[in-house]
């Protein structure tokens, strides 16, 4: 895990470009070393879209979360 902290708002804009950075540096590495990474929920850059990282089944993702969550009880915890 990859963990980025800072206070200052003015940094926002280079902070956020060491995440993808990081991210994708890690990426490579892995790639490298034979490990198939993806795009996993838990590594991705903050602002990766959900077709990135579900690719074609995001409807159906979408259509299964309102079935099994129709109160979106999931949101609460903010992932």
């Amino acid at each position: 895990m990859i963990c980025f902290v800072w206070e200052d708002p003015a940094h926002d804009a280079a902070m956020h470009n060491a995440v993808r950075q990081s991210a994708e540096r890690v990426c490579e590495v892995a790639v490298r070393e034979g490990v198939d990474v993806g795009k996993f929920p838990g590594y991705a850059a903050y602002d990766t879209t959900l077709e990135d990282i579900y690719g074609g089944n995001v409807q159906r993702l979408k259509e299964l979360k309102k079935r099994v969550d129709p109160l979106d009880v999931m949101s609460l915890a903010e992932g």
